[in-house]
């Protein structure tokens, strides 16, 4: 009995003694499962605080309070970092829980099409505990090409194209710029969801802009335009107005016809809504 008893003792003095920031918790999630390659690979991280004291993580010279660590299918080892970055400091008050997104694209060489995993891990102020997260995946896709250009562009053959992505049932319309001579993406970004009830109209303006224009809804028309760096530059919700719906070039560049510009109704009358968007 009194060996129980100075067991007890000692568990006690063992919680007492441990630090204030034993019980944290850190998540991290895709903002989709699915993604186009080229495009920002953008993940959640959410701190939760399970302590009655006030932490703050925040970065030394010997070590950064936020670290990623990021594992593609069939390979040996985690992929070495571009980068690392900095995270400005986080105070966490008393149970409470804080959230925010990061683009981990600017600090991974993310240029396969594959299954990946991404780790999310917390250095405590003592430098030396650390806490993470479980393995969140996620899918870099090739997605399926609809209509590509090759041009000449910064000295580099290119290649322009249009993607389709199926993401939640839904079809998906992706831009993407692929580098054929350094083989490698330059970047992708969103285009607008397909209905699939007519094809989509796809043209370049003299500056290698890509411009598509495609039905989302039965009522509406999403235009976007996309730069010769993979970005999406313009984005419009746009509605029949009558007569063919398709792009038109001429000498005032690239315009939409048969639809006009969606002007927003009172919020009570509003049927659709977050079309353009990034899906899901």
């Amino acid at each position: 009995m009194k060996n129980i008893v100075s067991f007890l003792c000692c568990f006690v003095l063992m919680l007492l003694a441990s630090p204030v920031w034993s019980q944290v918790d850190v998540r991290v999630e895709p903002v989709r499962s699915t993604m186009l390659l080229g495009e920002n690979v953008t993940v959640k991280v959410t701190f939760v605080n399970y302590t009655d004291a006030k932490i703050t993580l925040d970065n030394s010279p010997e070590h950064q309070w936020l670290v990623f660590s990021v594992h593609e299918a069939g390979q040996a080892h985690d992929m070495n970092p571009l980068a690392r970055a900095r995270f400005p400091r986080l105070v966490l008050a008393p149970g409470s829980r804080k959230s925010f997104e990061v683009n981990l694209s600017p600090y991974f060489n993310f240029q396969r099409a594959n299954n990946y995993q991404v780790v999310a891990t917390v250095v405590m102020p003592d430098g030396v505990t650390t806490y993470s997260s479980r393995r969140a995946p996620f899918l870099l896709s090739a997605g399926s090409e609809v209509r590509a250009f090759r041009v000449q562009m910064r000295g580099h053959r290119m290649k322009i194209s249009v993607r389709m992505l199926m993401l939640k049932q839904k079809t998906c319309l992706f831009g993407q710029v692929y580098d054929l001579d350094a083989n490698r993406v330059v970047g992708a970004c969103y285009l607008g969801q397909h209905l699939n009830f007519q094809q989509p109209s796809i043209m370049l303006d003299a500056a290698q802009n890509l411009h598509c224009l495609v039905q989302s809804t039965p009522v509406y028309f999403t235009y976007s335009v996309m730069d010769t760096h993979g970005r999406r530059s313009s984005c419009k919700i746009m509605q029949r107005s009558g007569g063919p719906v398709m792009l038109s070039g001429s000498g005032r560049g690239i315009t939409p016809q048969g639809v006009v510009p969606y002007v927003k109704k009172p919020a009570k009358q509003e049927d659709e809504h977050n079309i353009t968007d990034r899906p899901f």
